[in-house]
């Protein structure tokens, strides 16, 4: 960890209420409903992979992901499960849970948007690709027990996510969640 950086000062969720505010697309949101509903009829994994493709599309994010909460080797983290965007080759990594972007939105309980995270989990740096802004949104099971985060990425100077963003993916979130405790996962 950075002697220089704290975790508040890579925190910037309070920022969305600042942020202008895209105006809804009902009719990609429709189309992105029935994709993801779609997949549901295809398993888990099927629906993890187009709820990172929708992010990506409807949020204008370079890379995306689903993190979900494993035990591997005795270690508690994250793995990266599904993945889309310049980050795709990533997938089945793992991060730890309690020095990452992830874990931090789990503790907290609520999604938060980070600027230049690899500032304070320095472990970020090896994808070796600036993130220039991260959302994450918690994901939850059974009893409101949280399972993972869904996680976008942008790696451009300007491009800043919005209260829109925020919206769209944690409705997604939730049917997500939901589709996956029918599968009986979580």
């Amino acid at each position: 960890m950075s002697s220089n950086i704290q975790i508040h000062d890579i925190v910037i969720t309070e920022q969305l209420s600042d942020r202008s505010y895209r105006n809804r697309n009902a009719d990609l949101e429709k189309q992105a409903f029935q994709q993801l509903a779609k997949q549901s009829s295809y398993g888990a994994q099927a629906i993890l992979n187009a709820l990172c493709d929708l992010t990506l599309s409807l949020c204008d994010a370079d890379s995306s992901g689903v993190s979900l909460l494993q035990v591997v080797d005795g270690e508690d983290g994250f793995t990266w499960n599904a993945m889309a965007g310049s980050m795709a080759s990533y997938v089945g990594g793992r991060a730890p849970r309690h020095h990452s972007p992830c874990g931090y939105c789990l503790e907290r309980g609520a999604a938060q948007l980070y600027s230049y995270p690899e500032r304070f989990f320095e472990w970020m740096r090896l994808v070796g690709k600036p993130i220039v802004e991260g959302m994450v949104i918690p994901l939850y099971g059974k009893d409101k027990n949280a399972i993972g985060t869904i996680w976008m990425i942008s790696h451009r100077d300007g491009h800043q996510f919005d209260r829109y963003d925020l919206q769209i993916i944690s409705i997604f979130a939730n049917h997500a969640s939901a589709a996956l405790r029918m599968q009986e996962l979580y």
